[in-house]
């Protein structure tokens, strides 16, 4: 009985691996498989998001993050795209300063691929946090962009309270830059 626990969450950790979506570099994917898979930018608890560029005249990169395969965080997901196309509309005609600052989903904006449901977003270059350990060389980044990126996280905030929504999860890691 004792092995069976210990095998347990072994068996639980396998399970939701396999949940996870894994690209090969150049798999292509989107509407049309017009998207071609880069490079994988970060993995986290509900998805892995892969920088992909357009294979049409633009060539533009996007982050693209695929959902796990899992019934309860694809309704999840479901909701978060309802409330994203919300914002969008509903922030944009109260605060339209404050909605520019919100990263929204951008071309095709969803798709499906291989069983993930998977959201596009415009390509950044960091969150928060590795940007200020990648820049910030121990003191933190230069006041003028201090000041920039908190009157955009202000304003985005102040859009958010315009259409009665509470962003809970407000940290470094969820601050694009």
């Amino acid at each position: 009985q004792e092995h069976e626990e210990q095998q347990e969450p072994k068996d639980k950790k396998q399970r939701r691996e396999k949940e996870y979506f894994k690209a090969e570099f150049g798999e292509p994917c989107g509407p049309k498989n017009k998207l071609l898979v880069e490079e994988e930018l970060g993995r986290g608890v509900f998805s892995t998001v892969y920088k992909c560029r357009d294979m049409g005249a633009s060539g533009k990169e996007y982050a693209v993050k695929f959902i796990r395969a899992n019934p309860m965080l694809r309704k999840a997901t479901e909701k978060e795209i309802r409330l994203m196309r919300r914002l969008r509309n509903e922030a944009s005609a109260k605060d339209p300063d404050g909605a520019r600052c919100f990263l929204g989903l951008a071309g095709p904006e969803t798709f499906e691929h291989n069983g993930h449901l998977a959201l596009v977003f415009h390509l950044q270059r960091c969150d928060l946090r590795t940007g200020l350990q990648r820049y910030g060389r121990g003191r933190g980044l230069p006041m003028g962009l201090a000041r920039s990126y908190a009157r955009d996280l202000f304003m985005a905030l102040r859009a958010l309270r315009a259409v009665d929504v509470i962003h809970s999860d407000v940290k470094p890691d969820n601050l694009l830059m």
